[in-house]
C-alpha cells in the first residue's frame, strides 16, 4: 500500500509544461549507478554550463540564442528563489500525506515553468549530495508530484538517491517510487538491492504491494 492509500491524500514532447516519458535507456543507466558515478555527475554539473530547452519552437532560433535564453531563465530562478528554497528544505516539517511549505513553493515555481523548475531542482540535488537535509527535502517534494511532472529528472534523482550512503536518503528514494506507483516505478524497484536488511525488506514489501496494485488495476 502506498503513501496516498495510507493517508487518504494525495509520451509527449518536452515543452514549457510537459516532460517526456522515461526511456528504457534512462532507467538502465541510473539503476546501475555507482557511488563514483554520482561524484562524477556532481562535478560535471558544477563545472559545465547547464543548458535546458524550454521553448516549443526552439528550432526557429539559433542554438546560441536559445541557450542564452535558457541559461538566463535558470539564473533568474537561482537568484530569486534559491536561498528561500534551501531554507525551506532545511527547516520544513515534512509529514507524509500532507503538503509542506516547500511543496507549495515548488508548485508555484512549476506554474512559472515546469521545465526550468525541474532542472533547477536537479542542480540543487546534485550540488548538495553531502547535505541530507536538502536531498531528503527534495525527495519529499518530488514524491508529492505526479509522475508525469517528475519525469524524467525527478525519476533520475530518486534512483540516484537509492545509491547514496545515507539510509534515510535511500528510504526517501524508495518511497518516491512507492508513491508514484507506476509500472516504471515497479521496474526500477525490482532492480534495487541493499546491504541493510531493513531497507531490503522495505523495498521487497513495496515491490510486492505495487505488483498487486498494478495487477488489480489491469484486471479492473
Amino acid at each position: 500500500m502506498n503513501e496516498k492509500e495510507r493517508s487518504g491524500v494525495a509520451s509527449q514532447p518536452c515543452s514549457e509544461n510537459a516532460t517526456p516519458e522515461p526511456t528504457p535507456q534512462l532507467k538502465a543507466e541510473f539503476v546501475g549507478l555507482r557511488d563514483d558515478d554520482l561524484v562524477t555527475t556532481r562535478e560535471q554539473i558544477r563545472s559545465e554550463s547547464y543548458e535546458i530547452v524550454v521553448s516549443e519552437d526552439a528550432s526557429m532560433k539559433p542554438p546560441d540564442v536559445e541557450n542564452q535564453i535558457n541559461n538566463a531563465r535558470l539564473r533568474n530562478f537561482r537568484d530569486r528563489y534559491e536561498v528561500e528554497f534551501l531554507a525551506l528544505l532545511r527547516t520544513c516539517e515534512f509529514e507524509y500525506g500532507f503538503d509542506s511549505l516547500a511543496d507549495a513553493f515548488v508548485e508555484t515555481r512549476l506554474r512559472e515553468s515546469t521545465f526550468v523548475t525541474m532542472h533547477w531542482i536537479g542542480l540543487l540535488f546534485f550540488e548538495h549530495l553531502d547535505d541530507p537535509a536538502v536531498t531528503i527535502g527534495i525527495l519529499r517534494v518530488l514524491a508529492h508530484l505526479k509522475y508525469e511532472q517528475a519525469c524524467p529528472l525527478g525519476i533520475s534523482i530518486a534512483i540516484a538517491a537509492t545509491r547514496l550512503p545515507n539510509h534515510e536518503v535511500q528510504e526517501c528514494g524508495i518511497r518516491a517510487f512507492e508513491n508514484w506507483g507506476t509500472p516504471d516505478s515497479l521496474e526500477v524497484l525490482e532492480g534495487l538491492t541493499f546491504s541493510e536488511a531493513w531497507l531490503q525488506e522495505y523495498v521487497n514489501q513495496v515491490v510486492e504491494d505495487l505488483r498487486s496494485q498494478l495487477v488489480a488495476s489491469h484486471a479492473g
